[in-house]
């Protein structure tokens, strides 16, 4: 008698960067024959903010990506099987954001479509970090003061190798 398989799904990278392939395995392991229609893959991005203004709440949404494949599907027989499929990711992607009233959330749903049988359905989140750039790096001096010290009043300089700082800098001057 047909089940549904048990579905574990693998990306590759791990952490994707806006502008990267990402491939997406799925495996089926099946304890009994089933057969099997298909096997879709969906990667979707959506922007949603939501304002409260007393008992109303207004939601907007926009869709950042939505991105499909699907593999056409043969009987299982008992054991594993593997499907896969690879997205290219849009370079102008934003990063994934939680905020209180906006956020930025990316999902990859990968669906094994048994028919006249419940589907096998897994969704996942799939954090998306900022596209990472190189700061330009200038000398900078600061000063408390324009025109220099004067007698009697404190005075201070800083001068720094670079007034630019990526997380995790050191500063140095």
């Amino acid at each position: 008698m047909r089940s549904r398989p048990k579905m574990t799904v693998l990306l590759r990278p791990g952490l994707p960067s806006p502008g990267q392939t990402v491939e997406v395995e799925a495996h089926l392991v099946s304890e009994s024959d089933t057969p099997l229609d298909a096997v879709s893959f969906e990667l979707t991005g959506e922007e949603t903010v939501r304002v409260q203004s007393g008992k109303n709440t207004l939601t907007w949404r926009r869709s950042h990506v939505h991105l499909r494949a699907e593999v056409p599907g043969r009987p299982l027989t008992v054991g594993e099987h593997t499907y896969k499929a690879q997205f290219q990711l849009p370079r102008d992607l934003p990063p994934t954001r939680r905020g209180r009233y906006a956020w930025i959330d990316y999902v990859i749903e990968v669906r094994a479509a048994i028919p006249w049988w419940p589907d096998r359905v897994e969704k996942y989140e799939l954090p998306l970090p900022p596209v990472p750039f190189a700061a330009e790096r200038r000398p900078a001096v600061f000063v408390s003061r324009e025109g220099g010290a004067r007698a009697g009043e404190i005075y201070v300089e800083l001068s720094l190798a670079s007034a630019t700082f990526e997380p995790g800098d050191m500063v140095v001057g």
